[in-house]
């Protein structure tokens, strides 16, 4: 899936802590897109009741998606919701590099 694509609008996304985390400021000190390129999550689905993984390379702004053996019929459902995910990341890098992004209508 490529995240390189966004479309963000001019308001506040994330919590103080999260840009402090990003930024690097925050345990493990460390900065998203410098020190940090990729991550790596695991996530419980309360609707299909099986675990989804996820592989998010900030460089090549690409995330692999690890369909753990659960139903079929709830991917489609996982992958909306990783493309919300999605669009939110080059916010995060945007935060992580302290510029501000303003969309012009």
């Amino acid at each position: 899936m490529d995240i390189s694509k966004h479309h963000l609008k001019q308001k506040k996304i994330f919590a103080e802590r999260e840009k402090q985390i990003v930024k690097g400021e925050r345990d493990p000190m460390m900065k998203w897109g410098e020190d940090v390129e990729v991550i790596y999550s695991a996530k419980y689905g309360k609707k299909s009741r099986h675990w989804i993984g996820m592989e998010i390379n900030l460089k090549t702004r690409k995330i692999t998606y690890f369909h753990c053996g659960g139903p079929a019929k709830d991917i489609a459902f996982d992958i909306a919701k990783i493309q919300e995910l999605a669009e939110l990341i080059p916010a995060l890098l945007l935060e992580a590099q302290s510029k501000e992004f303003k969309r012009e209508n």
